[in-house]
């Protein structure tokens, strides 16, 4: 705890293995609470809390519910009652409670969603308790109350969320929402949102590169405080003999952006134009820069075949995915399988010949690797085992990706023949991830987090031991993607840094 005039700071709590998550004064601030895991911690959304209350004149603590679930609980504006979740097998519990434990009542039940957050907040005026709730129709979150009598609940709003992170009230009773609208499936942003009182259509307060966790209102309703992350992406070009010597590019790389490498020593990024996702192609040291127009709303993968005449990409356009055909300047595109099927993974073979990619129904189910004839347009299964995230060998003979053995039913690195079969399974390091085949073959390009920090390995097929390619600083947690050049002498990434910071807003209007 941080005193905020003298800037004193008090350790309420010591560091401890279980969690502890959710701190909330009481409203007259005399009183902290917190919430511990105990020794049968589990992670999720579902792992059980303890709430503990720190009379912060007294010093004295005292432990006052058990079995809480959720990202939070809260304190009643009057600070007599908690409200609070409670699992109740395919169920979770809304209840209430005397702050000191004691006097608890159940106000509703709303079903058990393993994938989303419980959420809930005491109303302004005290008088209800408001939750989220999944529509199972329509598979949209909307906001519940539940009266503090327990004999009624109303809807309030329906409407555009996917994923509620945290709710808040305002005190002219409306409410704010950490929310992700419906429809922006891939990069998962979460913005502000305001539900004003009586309204039924939220307002989306923000519109940026955030991810916004969580949101506090002071009692005036005035100022509001977010916690938020966002992810710093960065294009490294380095040398393999020179791995310190390196360029990085700024650019508007999305979230687990791609990145090729052209014959011609260019490169091909992902890139955000306003609400959409498309392609850009840019030289090595990121300038001369040019956009290939696709109309779709978000390409999520992309390749280029080896004589720089066609490019293939898996576009989100509407519902599904979709793998692309096109001219190498966009036009021309042409989709590779019929629309009752999802695509993934599009990979050129290195003649040009043929085109690499993974499919399965629309219905749900596995994705099946498919070799599509690029002179007769057939297309073929290579494989009865699902694959994902496929490479071609610089040979053109032999893929390697990650597949479904059917012995355990988890995805493990393997290589299959070109022309189709049964995976050989590698028995390598599962410290390292595949990414793609090294320039002569003769092994993989894998990375391994060592500290939080991602470095790439080659890794040889014939059992050598592996060898280290780069030593990157501490603070690049994630790497969605890289490349080599044609050369075999460079390399291409993708880096991505995660930040979490807090912000204040003087009027939530």
């Amino acid at each position: 705890m941080k005193d905020i005039a003298s800037g004193a700071e008090r350790e309420l709590e010591p560091r401890r293995q279980q969690g502890i998550r959710s701190p909330l004064f009481s409203p007259d601030g005399d009183v902290a609470y917190y919430a511990m895991a105990g020794p049968k911690y589990s992670l999720g959304y579902y792992g059980e809390y303890d709430v503990y209350r720190l009379n912060l004149t007294e010093g004295r603590t005292q432990r006052v519910l058990t079995g809480i679930i959720g990202r939070r609980f809260d304190c009643s504006p009057d600070g007599q009652r908690l409200a609070f979740m409670r699992s109740a097998g395919d169920s979770v519990l809304i209840l209430v409670a005397h702050v000191n434990g004691t006097e608890v009542r159940r106000l509703g039940a709303r079903p058990r969603d393993i994938s989303e957050p419980p959420c809930l907040a005491f109303s302004a005026d005290g008088l209800r308790v408001y939750t989220t709730e999944r529509d199972t129709a329509g598979g949209k979150f909307a906001i519940v109350a539940h009266t503090l009598d327990g004999h009624s609940t109303a809807r309030l709003a329906g409407g555009p969320w996917q994923t509620i992170l945290d709710l808040q009230s305002v005190s002219d009773g409306g409410l704010l929402v950490v929310g992700q609208p419906a429809g922006e499936v891939l990069e998962r942003q979460t913005d502000l949102w305001l539900l004003p009182a009586g309204a039924d259509r939220p307002q989306r307060l923000t519109r940026d590169l955030h991810d916004y966790l969580d949101v506090s209102v002071d009692r005036s309703g005035r100022r509001l405080a977010a916690a938020y992350a966002m992810t710093k992406r960065t294009i490294r070009v380095l040398g393999v003999d020179h791995p310190d010597r390196y360029t990085d590019i700024s650019t508007d790389i999305v979230k687990n952006g791609k990145v090729t490498w052209t014959r011609a020593g260019q490169l091909l990024v992902t890139q955000r134009f306003g609400n959409r996702v498309g392609l850009v192609v840019m030289n090595s040291d990121g300038r001369e820069r040019h956009q290939i127009p696709v109309d779709v709303d978000y390409v999520a993968d992309v390749d280029m075949s080896d004589d720089g005449r066609r490019l293939a990409y898996a576009a989100w356009e509407g519902t599904d995915f979709t793998v692309w055909l096109a001219a190498a300047d966009g036009t021309s595109p042409l989709p590779v399988a019929a629309p009752e099927v999802i695509d993934q993974f599009p990979r050129f073979a290195p003649d040009g010949s043929w085109l690499l990619y993974g499919e399965k129904p629309a219905a749900g189910g596995s994705y099946i690797l498919m070799r599509h004839d690029l002179r007769n347009r057939t297309t073929i299964p290579l494989s009865e085992w699902p694959g994902i995230w496929p490479d071609i060998s610089p040979d053109g003979s032999r893929i390697a990706a990650y597949f479904k053995d059917p012995a355990g039913g988890a995805y493990r690195l393997g290589l299959l023949p070109a022309g189709g079969g049964v995976p050989e399974l590698l028995g390598i390091d599962g410290a390292f991830s595949f990414l793609c085949w090294n320039p002569r073959g003769t092994g993989l390009t894998c990375y391994v987090r060592e500290v939080g920090t991602p470095n790439i390995w080659d890794v040889p097929l014939d059992g050598s031991p592996p060898r280290r390619l780069t030593d990157f600083q501490p603070g690049h947690l994630n790497m969605p993607d890289l490349d080599w050049n044609a050369a075999g002498d460079s390399l291409v990434v993708v880096l991505e840094t995660p930040e979490f910071n807090a912000l204040m807003l003087e009027s939530t209007r």
